[in-house]
């Protein structure tokens, strides 16, 4: 019996480490998954399925290619050589398709990028004229790059490596003029808006650098600037960008539109936080640091945003504009969870507008005074509170069930 435990363990080990390649149908590794091992496979004739792949695993080693049609090496592709957490919009459920083969290093013609004898550099940019860091390619040094320049043909930029620290921009026209798009970190393939469009590129080294000729510096999303957030609508610091400084933002005032945002960049010492509804109401999140890729609970959800610098987090005391117009209860501690902005009034349970018995926390301004009830139609114990309350006590925590403000 023992034997055969140890040759089951033993063989389980040995197909496991036979799988060179994982397919997710959700991202960061979640969902029905399937492994691959080396050869060609048309999704539609397995588990995972076509068109529902969003995050990859690959074995160090070892590529996944993924191709838009569903017979592999048909139509569109994106080669991947490590593991993918989210795939941009441009993939997300949309590979039909893949091949699973070794990494054997098949760069471009000067500076390709592959597996072991690879000469990819990761202190450089590389530009590639195919997705997935595939086809000719070009190494690029901080500095200005002009259609002549650029050394690869003109229109045919499909994907870049981008170091820690670099950020490329590249226009749509020559001499840097036309739109423009910045990437912060490597881009497997351009959306559909930039794919094969690109006629010159500048290149900033760590701290803005961009060569001898820095002397084009654009304003819009340029978080190392450090005077602003950088929100983005793909994952991956891709897509529709808007550049924001300190302030508060509407949905139609952050820039890319209403439940759009998938990313942001924040510099050192500022503060985002985001709201899931117009008008800085419904569930919020406070982030200070950059984030990639949002969690799906939050991706394409927000519809309204307050930006802080450093030293200006209390210069917003109330998250809901109530500085002058009323008091903001929460349903969670700490101004957080569903929420509602309650002028001068009496309000039953009905009215208070975040349910019966969820109040835990409130921003009150200047002046103002909340009474607060255990019954409904102001019955019961009651208190009184003059200023902002982030946790309500265990005694009157998720208790409240009516309430009276009074203004100035």
């Amino acid at each position: 019996m023992k034997n055969s435990l140890g040759l089951f363990f033993l063989l389980a080990a040995f197909l496991q480490t036979e799988a060179q390649v994982t397919l997710y149908n959700d991202c960061y590794f979640r969902g029905n998954s399937m492994s691959f091992k080396e050869g060609r496979y048309n999704l539609n004739n397995t588990s995972i399925g076509a068109y529902k792949a969003s995050s990859v695993k690959v074995a160090q080693g070892w590529k996944a290619i993924l191709y838009s049609g569903t017979e592999p090496g048909t139509s569109s592709k994106i080669r991947l050589t490590s593991d993918m957490s989210c795939l941009a919009s441009d993939w997300n459920d949309k590979a039909g398709s893949l091949i699973v083969e070794r990494d054997g290093g098949s760069g471009g013609s000067s500076g390709g990028f592959g597996g072991s004898g690879s000469s990819y550099d990761q202190s450089q940019v590389i530009v590639f004229e195919n997705s997935g860091f595939s086809g000719r390619s070009y190494t690029l040094q901080p500095g200005r790059y002009s259609i002549d320049q650029m050394g690869i043909s003109n229109d045919a930029l499909s994907s870049i490596r981008i170091p820690s620290g670099y950020r490329v921009t590249i226009f749509e026209d020559d001499n840097f003029s036309g739109g423009m798009q910045n990437y912060y970190a490597n881009v497997y393939t351009l959306n559909s808006s930039w794919n094969d469009k690109a006629s010159s590129i500048i290149v900033y080294g760590p701290g803005g650098n961009a060569g001898s000729n820095n002397n084009y510096q654009p304003s819009y999303n340029n978080n190392y600037s450090r005077d602003g957030v950088t929100v983005y609508a793909d994952c991956n610091y891709q897509g529709k960008s808007s550049y924001l400084r300190s302030g508060r933002y509407s949905n139609y005032a952050m820039g890319i539109g209403n439940d759009a945002i998938s990313c942001f960049r924040i510099p050192r010492g500022y503060k985002l936080t985001v709201f899931e509804d117009n008008n800085f109401n419904g569930e919020s999140r406070t982030f200070t640091s950059d984030l990639y890729c949002l969690a799906v609970d939050w991706n394409d959800k927000i519809s309204s945003m307050i930006v802080q610098a450093p030293g200006e987090y209390g210069s917003y005391p109330s998250y809901n504009n109530n500085s002058a117009n009323g008091v903001t209860i929460y349903t969670d501690c700490n101004y957080r969870g569903k929420e509602r902005q309650l002028t001068p009034g009496n309000y039953d349970q009905y009215q208070m507008g975040v349910g019966n018995d969820a109040i835990s926390s409130f921003r009150i301004p200047r002046g103002y005074q909340l009474t607060v009830f255990e019954d409904n139609n102001f019955g019961g114990s009651r208190r009184t509170f003059t200023s902002d309350l982030n946790c309500l006590a265990v005694d009157w925590n998720d208790k409240i069930t009516s309430v009276i403000v009074v203004g100035p």
